[in-house]
């Protein structure tokens, strides 16, 4: 299992837990795109409380929401795994 921490731009912290057993490659390719930088000033651009928060494609600007391309993606692992 990794541990990561967001720290968001108002301080505050959240702690993660990802599950490298279940799902190597999505977390593979996730800390790979944290060591490359590529979530930094991206937002949360879906939030449900108490659920869940999506985010990590998108920034703010003004108003609005702006893709951000880049990332290599991976196709859903769930079989493979």
């Amino acid at each position: 299992m990794s541990k990561i921490c967001i720290e968001l731009t108002d301080g505050r912290k959240m702690d993660f837990e990802l599950f490298d057993k279940v799902a190597p490659r999505t977390v593979e390719n996730f800390l790979k795109l944290v060591d490359e930088n590529y979530f930094d000033g991206l937002c949360f651009h879906r939030c449900i409380k108490n659920f869940m928060v999506q985010g990590g494609g998108f920034y703010a600007d003004g108003e609005n929401l702006k893709e951000k391309r880049g990332a290599k993606t991976i196709k859903g692992e769930f079989r493979i795994n």
